[in-house]
């Protein structure tokens, strides 16, 4: 009620989720419109997805679309990936799969799971980027390894094109020497895609594709030393592969 936007959206999603408080969309809305109007990242997204699905006021996809923009533009992860979304499936802007690749791209980079799930899709698809099936797998695992389960689906089906593309020995010799054929399959034996969930021969195969300098298989085995999953848990390793894993670009824990 004083004005601070923060306090504002918060008391929204209190609103919004019945957290003290009787759940009420519309003041949920109320709130979110007050800490939008001051320019409040988080409140202008909430306000989009309200406006998107008909929480608490009239469905009206042109305004969700220009919150979604208003949030996306001060490099709200959420925003850009919702206004990518918005782009790619013509709500209350026209169908640009080009704008909607570039904000999913801009929520990807940020670490966001759905972002990083949608941009693969658009280089699995061609989708305003050129089709590139290389790029796809990569942000499908990215999203993957956050747990996402759209990004684990489009996750393994890439690994499994890639291993049958992959028929040869010539091509399956480079794919391992790469250290990405032993991190791919510790994917699949990590959750249980395609193979019988198995964490330490997933340990095993991260191992391989960790000591052949592969950052992914590195940053993996980190989180398993890190929970000891399928090896005892030993801060110490985790923390060794994680800075490995981060000297070469991979920074996130898991």
């Amino acid at each position: 009620e004083d004005g601070l936007a923060y306090g504002q959206f918060n008391l929204g999603r209190c609103y919004g989720n019945g957290w003290g408080v009787r759940k009420d969309l519309a003041k949920a809305v109320h709130w979110y419109d007050r800490a939008a109007v001051q320019g409040h990242a988080d409140g202008q997204s909430n306000l989009g997805r309200c406006y998107e699905n008909g929480w608490g006021v009239e469905k009206d996809l042109e305004q969700a679309a220009k919150w979604y923009r208003l949030s996306a533009e001060q490099g709200h992860a959420f925003g850009q990936n919702n206004f990518a979304w918005c782009y790619e499936n013509g709500l209350g802007v026209p169908r640009n799969t080009v704008e909607a690749a570039k904000w999913y791209r801009r929520a990807a980079y940020q670490g966001h799971a759905h972002g990083q799930n949608n941009l693969g899709r658009c280089y699995e698809n061609g989708w305003g980027v050129a089709k590139d099936l290389k790029q796809a797998a990569k942000w499908y695992k990215k999203s993957a390894l956050q747990g996402n389960s759209a990004g684990k689906i489009n996750a393994s089906r890439s690994m499994q094109r890639e291993m049958s593309e992959g028929s040869n020995s010539k091509q399956r010799s480079e794919h391992k020497s790469s250290g990405e054929g032993h991190f791919n399959l510790g994917l699949c034996y990590e959750h249980g895609w395609g193979v019988p969930k198995d964490m330490g021969v997933a340990v095993q195969c991260y191992l391989k594709a960790a000591d052949q300098g592969n950052p992914f298989g590195q940053n993996r085995l980190a989180a398993m030393y890190e929970h000891g999953k399928g090896v005892p848990k030993n801060d110490q390793e985790a923390q060794k592969w994680y800075a490995l894993a981060a000297a070469q670009g991979i920074c996130w824990k898991q």
